[in-house]
């Protein structure tokens, strides 16, 4: 009967797996049919294609492969041509390479943008069923399915689960790296060694945001109470070799690499040694060249947009203040809920050991200049709701904190729901909702050129035919229909005298643009607003008269 009523409740659990997936799925495909495709995807897509067919990792060397060519594989299914000009792939002229692979070939960008998006999809389904498995194993069936709940519809993790990018698939063999590495301090084994090695060598591939594993490995291993000699140092030779791997075991000199700044400065080749050292074939330099890159990017930083402010630094407080802008009232209420817990009573060693690869991966992450998007924690999402589920939901937790747990969970899932299909530009009740968005945050957390096939179908509808248009984004407007001007610079009323046409400006370019190109707009009300991302202002001159 014990094993009878085991098998029952095994079966119940993986049932309810299955359920939190297909609604999940549904979610994602039906909502990444509405978006087009975002600032990063169309390079993403190109620069893989490119890979798989020239053996060539020239294009966006600034990520490391690994996705990039899994995300590709379906295209072999549609064949579309790769063909630049020789102008542009000497230069390695990316964004150009790719406006033309997207829009001027045989197959339509729209469909190779969805079988693009297909592997990030699985990736993320991954991803929540072996959260579910693990905290199971932990915790409980219930515990399990609340960390998959909390982790699937999570409205950040459904924007980024969609979109053709390595945020959600490095989460993936983060988390998985962390867990694998648990198990191997908790029981040993080989397998578990080198499949740890294998998982954080695939993270450092996808993404060089993972390399920070080392140490928040190293940290692990020195609070378990069991100690495995060379085992750290095992796994980060074995995850170099994977990651070097993936570049093919190619061996590339800085001569040529048409983004070397060294090829920029003749005075410097004029040197017998130096010209000597830049042809020189590195093995796997694309992968070193990244993290220099990254490095370079790290020291000069980017300008933000801020608390309604264009920053030229960074910001300790950006990813604090996205985090509680941009996440569910009740999922923080959970995570709160969980820490008060932690704190009063005594909880178990998994908790502890998992809060280490959150606080390393924060403390890089707050001295980041990249304060660009809360997509870049998104490798923490997964801890923070292993570690509620743990707590609250755990099969030795009292039944009322699991009670008042459900019901946090079901206020979650209520305003999750809410966001839908305009997951990328979700923001809490108390930030305003996405509609008060802009006054707090930009960029990949509202507006990364995802409306524009709305704004087609917008003006089809509304008959529009003289449109100005400011678009934020990697789309062609032509593509989709859309004829325009390019909207000229109003940064004060008279700039309105001689317009003649409805203006379609991204909240980008509106509040986040070094100089305020259109400041003047910012002090019209717009006559509607498309998707989350897009104001409408009409500015034919009978209409503005009134």
């Amino acid at each position: 009967m014990f094993l009878l009523n085991k098998s029952w409740a095994s079966l119940k659990c993986s049932l309810a797996i299955l359920i939190v997936c297909a609604i999940a799925s549904a979610l994602l495909v039906t909502s990444a049919a509405q978006d087009s495709p975002t600032q990063d995807e169309p390079v993403h897509l190109t620069a893989g294609y490119s890979y798989w067919k020239t053996g060539d990792f020239r294009l966006s060397p600034e990520h490391p492969p690994f996705w990039k060519l899994v995300t590709t594989l379906p295209l072999f299914l549609l064949q579309p041509e790769f063909q630049p000009t020789p102008e542009e792939w000497q230069g390695a002229k990316l964004w150009a390479i790719s406006k033309s692979f997207m829009y001027s070939n045989t197959v339509s960008a729209d469909l190779m943008m969805l079988f693009g998006r297909i592997p990030v999809m699985l990736a993320s389904l991954c991803l929540s069923g072996s959260l579910a498995w693990w905290v199971s194993r932990k915790a409980g069936c219930v515990a399990g399915i609340a960390a998959m709940v909390m982790f699937a519809f999570e409205p950040t993790v459904l924007a980024h689960s969609r979109y053709v990018t390595t945020d959600i698939p490095v989460t993936l063999f983060i988390w998985l790296s962390c867990i694998s590495w648990y198990l191997y301090l908790e029981h040993g084994g080989r397998s578990r060694l080198l499949g740890t090695g294998l998982l954080v060598g695939l993270a450092f591939a996808t993404k060089f945001s993972a390399l920070f594993l080392p140490l928040a490995l190293g940290l692990m291993w020195s609070r378990s109470s069991r100690r495995f000699g060379w085992s750290l140092a095992i796994v980060v030779g074995i995850a170099v070799v994977v990651a070097f791997s993936t570049y093919g075991f190619t061996a590339v000199s800085v001569a040529e690499d048409p983004t070397a700044p060294v090829q920029l400065d003749s005075r410097l080749l004029s040197n017998p040694i130096v010209e000597k050292a830049v042809h020189v074939r590195v093995p796997g330099y694309y992968f070193l060249r990244g993290i220099q890159m990254l490095m370079r990017d790290q020291i000069g930083g980017y300008h933000s947009y801020f608390m309604g402010q264009i920053s030229p630094s960074s910001t300790w407080s950006y990813f604090p203040v996205a985090f509680l802008l941009k996440s569910c009232i009740a999922w923080l209420a959970l995570i709160l809920l969980a820490i008060v817990l932690s704190i009063s009573q005594e909880r178990q060693s998994s908790v502890r050991l998992l809060a280490i690869p959150v606080v390393v991966y924060l403390a890089f992450t707050l001295v980041s200049s990249f304060n660009i998007g809360i997509r870049h924690l998104l490798p923490i999402y997964p801890f923070l709701c292993a570690v509620p589920a743990i707590v609250v939901f755990g099969e030795k937790q009292k039944f009322s904190i699991r009670t008042l747990g459900l019901v946090l969970l079901g206020f979650f899932v209520i305003e999750s729901g809410t966001a839908y299909p305009n997951y990328l530009s979700f923001f809490n009740m108390a930030a305003g909702g996405a509609e008060n968005g802009h006054r707090y945050l930009l960029d990949s957390n509202l507006d990364w050129g995802q409306d524009l096939k709305r704004l087609g179908a917008y003006l089809e509808s509304n008959q529009v035919e003289d449109l100005c248009l400011s678009y934020f984004g990697a789309a062609d407007p032509a593509f989709y229909g859309i004829n325009y001007e390019a909207l000229p610079q109003l940064k004060k009323v008279e700039d309105f005298d001689g317009l003649n046409c409805v203006a379609a400006v991204s909240l980008q370019n509106l509040y986040a643009t070094e100089g305020l190109p259109f400041e003047a707009l910012q002090e019209r009300k717009p006559t509607a607003r498309v998707g989350t991302s897009i104001l409408i202002y009409d500015l034919r001159p009978m209409v503005l008269k009134q």
